[in-house]
């Protein structure tokens, strides 16, 4: 069986068509726009929350070690994409069994070792962000 989705009327064929197309640009800009963007990550009452495409709130005593690697994640290497995005030097989501937000090619690089859950390595396009981040995690 054969579905013909086409309208009689050519104008509405027309309009539903430019509608259909419009929807799909505008949901993929929002998905890529929401991507590229550092990723908001902060601790508050002894919770650390990664919030964005891919986020994670876990307990800061789910957290067996901290470290700030002067690497960038692509001198450290970003593994295979299982389940993310990779859009320049953006990454969020699974690479490598490592779960990634990660913004820029610039050092420094947070690398979190969960319990349990595998380790998630984040870093922002301006580095003092990503040191901020890592002195609010070690106190």
């Amino acid at each position: 069986m054969k579905l013909n989705y086409k309208f009689k009327n050519k104008k509405v064929n027309a309009i539903v068509t430019v509608t259909a197309i419009a929807l799909a640009i505008v949901i993929t800009a929002y998905i890529l726009i929401a991507g590229l963007g550092d990723a908001d990550a902060a601790v508050e009452n002894n919770t650390l929350h990664i919030k964005g495409m891919y986020g994670v709130t876990l307990e800061l005593s789910e957290i067996s070690q901290v470290t700030l690697i002067e690497r960038s994640m692509r001198d450290i290497g970003v593994g295979r994409r299982s389940n993310g995005v990779a859009l320049g030097n953006t990454f969020r989501g699974q690479f490598g069994g490592k779960l990634l937000f990660i913004n820029g090619d610039n050092p420094p690089t947070i690398h979190i070792v969960w319990h349990g859950a595998g380790d998630i390595y984040i870093s922002f396009s301006d580095a003092q962000k990503t040191r901020a981040l890592y002195r609010d995690l070690i106190q």
